[in-house]
């Protein structure tokens, strides 16, 4: 049987893929703030020296990595923040 943890990576996992190309539609300023924040990582790898490039990736990667981290645990937090819900409206305590 698979554990509570390994079974939600995959949930997650596949609802991203499946919901992440309606984010654009969701929020009218998301392909803006993408578009303009992709421009500014463009622009600071031009005027860095190319030694300092690899440094700047790993910046990028830790960042990105750690949203994954804050949405992954406002995701979990919202099921439990449901079936929390759920439990009160149709259970008594």
């Amino acid at each position: 049987m698979t554990n509570f943890n390994e079974a939600f990576e995959k949930f997650i996992f596949q609802r991203t893929i499946d919901h992440s190309p309606h984010i654009k539609n969701l929020y009218k300023n998301y392909q803006e703030v993408n578009h303009a924040v992709n421009q500014l990582l463009e622009n600071i790898k031009h005027q860095l020296p190319e030694e300092h490039i690899g440094l700047l990736l790993e910046f990028e990667e830790s960042i990105n990595y750690l949203h994954c981290l804050s949405e992954v645990y406002m995701y979990e937090q919202g099921m439990k923040d449901g079936i929390c819900l759920s439990k009160y409206m149709f259970h008594d305590f």
